[in-house]
């Protein structure tokens, strides 16, 4: 009886491989032969889901983003009594998106990686764009719940201070994989942004 192939998890790791071989070696490194090798698979293989370069670094991408939606989500406590603090809820979502271990390191890595190929592809910034757009509306509704709590200034719009974050955030991130801003700076910069946007 022929052995059951998981299909996902091969995709999974392919698309693993693709994460690992773009924070040591960038988008040249990122070949389907080397993605094969790097997953333990032939380059058949590999070929038998990604017909070409672009489909698979758009779908690293895709699970990339929905891994972080879900470490994202399990943050929060369905059990508590109180509804976290919308300046918690930030933090944590963000702070998955800094490269802060060695894991955040490499995610970081190609997300930075595919902003930098979405400047020149249509396609890829199609991607790009859905992605940015929901965590836009995201610490948006944040900021929102926070002018309702009272601890953000009444005056100040959702939207554009969303954006200003965002901006906070994709810096912070490249200096760090450039060497310039340690994680540790990284991660209290971030602090002091929101503890300037959150007054209570």
């Amino acid at each position: 009886m022929p052995k059951k192939v998981d299909h996902r998890t091969r995709r999974n790791t392919i698309a693993g491989a693709v994460w690992q071989l773009s924070a040591h070696g960038g988008i040249e490194a990122v070949t389907m032969r080397h993605v094969a090798a790097a997953a333990g698979m032939s380059l058949g293989q590999v070929q038998h889901y990604f017909t070409a370069k672009d489909e698979l670094l758009a779908f690293a991408h895709e699970l990339l983003t929905d891994r972080l939606t879900a470490r994202v989500t399990q943050r929060d406590h369905p059990h508590d009594i109180e509804e976290p603090r919308p300046r918690d809820t930030i933090r944590d979502a963000l702070a998955e998106l800094l490269p802060l271990d060695e894991q955040r390191r490499t995610e970081a890595h190609y997300r930075l990686m595919f902003l930098a190929r979405s400047a020149v592809s249509t396609e890829f910034a199609a991607h790009l764009g859905k992605a940015h757009t929901d965590l836009h509306t995201f610490v948006a509704d944040q900021i929102r719940r926070g002018q309702r709590r009272g601890t953000v200034a009444v005056h100040l719009a959702p939207a554009r201070e969303a954006r200003t974050l965002l901006a906070v955030l994709d810096g912070l991130t490249a200096h760090v994989l450039v060497g310039h801003h340690s994680a540790q700076d990284a991660e209290q910069a971030l602090d002091d942004h929101l503890d300037d946007l959150f007054t209570g």
